[in-house]
């Protein structure tokens, strides 16, 4: 995916994460990282240009980090009263600056298919904790578990469990995610979950 703008990809990766999904706020950097870093799998030529490493806590792009501090200097992102990350009006207004530039040309369909895929990825993992977010990178993304300080330290059963009972998770994706049979996946739900029992 390459597009041709004024704006630089870091800023315009960075602003349009943040202003996916009506805006919502990112509670942290971790998740802000790998929300970024699942978008990003979609879409090669960004995903190069962010160059993401294994890391104390799971793939990390230096440069998306650099290009946020920078943003929140310039006032196009801030951390708001909850130390969440946050797009600003200034932030905004810069993104619709870009959609004007590109009204006319073949960019503008790149533009938007790249909002979809982040809106729909910030929508998944926006709510998901920093624990439930590395077990689900680690098991998805297994060669960014080297440098990790966590990884041994993951129950990764009781965090694909309880992701299950929220329903962020489905069977056969713990069943991926844990290399099992589909049957085995479901014995497991089945064994390490309480049956609900009504009055």
């Amino acid at each position: 995916m390459k597009i041709e703008f004024d704006l630089d990809p870091h800023s315009f990766i960075v602003l349009e994460t943040l202003n996916a999904n009506k805006q919502r706020p990112i509670k942290q950097k971790i998740i802000f990282q790998k929300i970024i870093f699942l978008t990003l799998k979609n879409f090669l030529e960004l995903f190069n240009i962010a160059d993401f490493k294994a890391h104390i806590l799971g793939p990390y792009s230096p440069s998306i980090a650099k290009t946020t501090e920078q943003l929140i200097k310039i006032g196009n992102l801030k951390k708001n009263e909850l130390n969440e990350f946050e797009i600003t009006e200034a932030g905004i207004k810069e993104l619709q600056i870009l959609y004007k530039k590109t009204i006319e040309n073949e960019d503008l369909q790149k533009i938007k298919n790249f909002e979809e895929v982040v809106d729909h990825i910030k929508e998944l993992f926006i709510d998901f904790s920093t624990e439930e977010m590395l077990a689900f990178i680690y098991k998805s993304y297994p060669e960014f578990i080297e440098s990790s300080i966590k990884a041994d330290q993951i129950n990764y059963e009781d965090i694909f469990i309880e992701l299950y009972r929220k329903g962020k998770l489905s069977v056969s994706k713990i069943a991926e995610l844990m290399n099992l049979s589909l049957e085995m996946a479901y014995n497991l739900i089945k064994k390490k979950t309480k049956p609900i029992i009504l009055p």
